[in-house]
This record gives structure tokens, sequence and C-alpha cells, in this order.
């Protein structure tokens, strides 16, 4: 039958009309003030679209990449709620710690939400909710720790618009290009949920940046330090890096990114650990990574993190590809995840 003959249902108007509805619905804003590195507090300001009745907001639980339930709610601390200058009373799930229930009165259309992330002085346990990622010279941002979103909505169909505030003078990189800078404040552009947790933000008092690759699929490594002197690569380590691109390309084919960023921390307190991103990976460190010969061997995490891009990014075990951060994820092809990644 051809379409031009076909008469929309009544049902079909009302899905088309419900689902404009969506489409209007503003982005979540989010406020992040990340300038208080001494005693390493970040403040998350959120003001969330919402109808009245029953609303449950979501602590992201199951982080990619992480393999586990670890996000960092022991971190979060101070949460008010408040809707048209009233302050809401909240309450934890009683099953569920990453979980908050809260009644919207009649007549609000948004919750206004602030709440504190501590990043820890020292590890205390693995995940990287658990491990500093401040120093009073740098910082690593990974928007999950300071994110609530409503529980039942799938992460690619949230839209969020962040800006972060930076300590003065520092500089930046990651895979989001802000929209617009102004001082020392981030305007990030609307994305989605999804997008945002997948897109950390290193900055840093010491910070040197190194183009890689140009061009389309272009490349380029971000380094926070604290000490200067750290910030130092050999020729030789940037020329093999230079070369782990096309030869990635030769062995995977085209990048499927805009463009990749290595963002690596490097700083005595911090644990040695990377993490995956699609467009980027947070690789944390000690100080002397780059510059201590002894270590050559552990530069091994830039080029397992990129080959993670299509290996776990582009092409995701089904069991890991879930709606949003609170279901479960299957780890049963993990050994596909990270195995083959070691190997290749």
């Amino acid at each position: 039958m051809s379409l031009t003959h076909l008469k929309p249902s009544l049902a079909s108007l009302a899905l088309l009309a419900a689902a404009a509805g969506v489409a209007a619905a503003p982005p979540i804003t989010l406020e992040v003030d990340a300038r208080d590195v001494t005693r390493a507090i970040q403040h998350a300001h959120l003001v969330i679209p919402v109808h009245p009745g029953p609303l449950t907001l979501a602590y992201p639980k199951w982080i990619p990449g992480e393999h586990a339930p670890d996000g960092p709610i022991t971190q979060l601390v101070s949460l008010e709620i408040s809707a048209g200058g009233t302050s809401l009373p909240w309450r934890r799930d009683p099953l569920d710690a990453f979980l908050f229930r809260v009644e919207v009165p009649r007549g609000a259309a948004m919750l206004d939400v602030r709440f504190d992330y501590l990043s820890p002085p020292k590890a205390f346990a693995d995940g990287y909710g658990r491990t500093p990622n401040v120093t009073p010279h740098l910082l690593i941002l990974p928007l999950n720790h300071l994110v609530l979103y409503p529980y039942d909505a799938a992460a690619d169909a949230v839209s969020i618009r962040a800006e972060v505030h930076l300590p003065a003078g520092w500089k930046f990189d990651g895979a989001l290009h802000p929209e617009r800078v102004e001082g020392d404040t981030l305007f990030l552009p609307v994305v989605s949920l999804s997008t945002l947790v997948d897109s950390p933000i290193l900055a840093g008092e010491y910070f040197r940046t190194v183009p890689l690759s140009e061009g389309a699929g272009s490349t380029r490594i971000s380094i926070a330090a604290d000490a200067p002197g750290d910030l130092a690569v050999s020729e030789a380590t940037l020329a093999g890096l230079r070369r782990l691109v096309p030869e990635a390309v030769a062995l995977f084919g085209p990048g499927h990114y805009r463009e990749y960023v290595w963002l690596v921390a490097l700083g005595n307190d911090l644990n040695q650990n990377g993490l995956e991103h699609h467009e980027s990976t947070d690789i944390r460190d000690n100080e002397a990574l780059f510059t201590d010969p002894a270590r050559l061997f552990e530069h091994r995490t830039v080029p397992h993190e990129y080959v993670h891009s299509w290996n776990g990014k582009y092409r995701r075990p089904v069991g890991l590809a879930t709606r949003n951060y609170q279901q479960p994820m299957v780890d049963d092809l993990l050994w596909v995840y990270e195995g083959m990644t070691r190997y290749l």
C-alpha cells in the first residue's frame, strides 16, 4: 500500500503529539563548581524538568568501563531538593542507596537539586570514585560523579546542558568542546546524558597538549601534572605515540570518532589506572610516568585504552549496552572486552 493512502489513526496522532511534547522538554541544567581544590570538594547544582507527583532520582551506579556497581555514592553529601524556593523532603530508597524518592508538588515544573562531591584524599578501594580525582594542582572531572537523573529515563534520551567553573588560570581539555568559555567557566553544549558521562574533563595549573595526528579523526595527548617538570615527554615517546594512530587504523579500519584525546593526570596521590571512553581516555599515574625510564612499560596503558575505543565502545558486548546507569551490566563477555584488548 502506498504511504500516501494511509490515514493517521487517533492513536498515532496521540503518539506524535506525545513525542513532540517530549522533544520540546527543556534539558536538565548542571552547574559544577570545581574550584575548591584545596579541600577537594566539587559542588553540583542541577535544575531538572519534572511533573507533579512521585519522582525517583538516580545517582549513576553501573559506570561503563568499571564493570561493577561502584558509582561513588559514599562521596555524595549535603543533598538538598527544592521546588519554587521551598525545600522538599526526600527519602533514600530502602533497598537501593543510589535512589532518592521525592514528591513533586502541584504546579512545580522544575526541581532545584544541590549536593557536594568529596574527592577522597587517598584511595580506599578500587573504582574511580574511591580514589582521588583532585590535587592542589590538577583535577579530573568524571561527570557521572555530579549528576542525578530520573530513574526510569534512558541515558540517551536525557538531554543536559552543563557549565563548569575551573580554578583561575587553569588550562583544560576533553572530548566535549565548550560552546564558549567566559573567564574560567566552560559552557558545554546540550548533549545526551550518555555523552556527558562519556566525556570527562581534565584541568590543571601545569598543563600541556601535544597534537599527534591532524585532519579528520585528529588525535592529541593532554597532560596535567602536580609538578611542571613532569610534563616533559621525550621525542622518542612522542614518536611512538604518533605511530600508534596509523597502526591502529591499519588494524581496525578508519577511526569512528570525530577526534580522540588521551587525558593524562600525573600525581603521586593518584591511583595508577585508565578508563576508556569513546573519544577520550582518563589515565592517572604517578608523576614520573614519562620522565623515569624505568616506567616505560607502564606506557602500555595508552594503547590499551585507545584500542578500547574500537573494542568496548564502538563495538560493545550486548550485556554492557545498557539502557541507563542503574541497569546491571552482564560481564560474561569481559574476556573479549578486556582480554582481546590487552592482546591487541
